[in-house]
Parts: structure tokens; C-alpha cells; sequence
């Protein structure tokens, strides 16, 4: 029990952080790119905030949680330090190369579909970003050593 509600008051407290994160690194955008992540900041505030609560609630009235398995120490290592690598290869390599690996790596590596349905998802998700930001909305996406 006691457990259980730490780990959701870390989850939380990451959620927190990275949002908040994101809000400040939103603050050198133009207005019209930056009401997207300042909403999304909030929101995710707002749900950690109630994860913490639900927790909270569970924990003085004794409710334990079903857990078939437990964390795998090492796998969410790896897809942590995926995000990470992500995150610096983007002003590398850019954004248009660096997403689809990510996209198509975590998800092979998490094993969420088949190996088609995640090429699919990888390029309809990229060509989407690419036709709504850099064509309709004209922002600046980074594009690495390639720019």
C-alpha cells in the first residue's frame, strides 16, 4: 500500500517537472505555437495533481492495488534512456529524422503492434507533424546539421 503510493507520488512529481520543463521552454515561441504546450503543461499538472490525490485516498482507506508484475528495472531504464537520446539527437541530426527512429524504436521495443501498423504510425505521424507545422502553421522545426 504504502508502496504503491510512493510510487505514484514520484510518477507525479516527474510528470510535474517535465511539464513544467516543456512550459519554460515554451516561453521563446510566438504566441500562436506556444498556446498548445502552456495548455498541455497545465493539464498535465492538473492530472498528476489528481493521481496524487487518488493515491492518497486509496492509501488512508487501505485499498491495495492489483499488480500482476512489477516494474522491470531495466527495460524502463532503456526507454528512459531512449527519451534522453532523443531529446539531444534533435538539434543533431534534426527532428525530421530524429522522431521516426524514436517513434519506430520505442515502439518496436515496447512491442505495442505489429511491425507494420508501427511503420505506419511512424510515417503517418511524421508526414502529419510535417504537413501541420512546416507547411500550414510555418513554424521552425529543428532540422540538426541539416539546416
Amino acid at each position: 500500500m504504502k508502496k504503491q503510493f510512493i510510487y505514484n507520488l514520484v510518477a507525479a512529481t516527474v510528470a510535474i517537472l517535465f511539464a513544467w520543463i516543456f512550459y519554460y521552454e515554451s516561453l521563446d515561441l510566438p504566441r500562436v505555437a506556444y498556446l498548445f504546450p502552456r495548455r498541455l503543461t497545465y493539464l498535465i499538472t492538473i492530472l498528476a495533481v489528481a493521481l496524487v490525490i487518488e493515491a492518497y485516498y486509496k492509501y488512508r482507506k487501505g485499498v491495495q492495488e492489483d499488480q500482476e508484475e512489477g516494474i522491470k528495472v531495466l527495460r524502463a531504464s532503456l526507454f528512459t534512456g531512449s527519451i534522453v537520446l532523443y531529446i539531444l539527437a534533435i538539434d543533431l541530426v534534426g527532428y525530421f529524422i530524429t522522431t521516426p527512429l524514436f517513434i519506430f524504436g520505442t515502439m518496436y521495443f515496447l512491442k505495442s503492434t505489429k511491425t507494420r501498423n508501427i511503420l505506419f504510425i511512424t510515417v503517418g505521424f511524421t508526414l502529419f507533424v510535417y504537413l501541420l507545422f512546416v507547411r500550414f502553421l510555418n513554424l521552425p522545426i529543428p532540422l540538426g546539421s541539416f539546416s
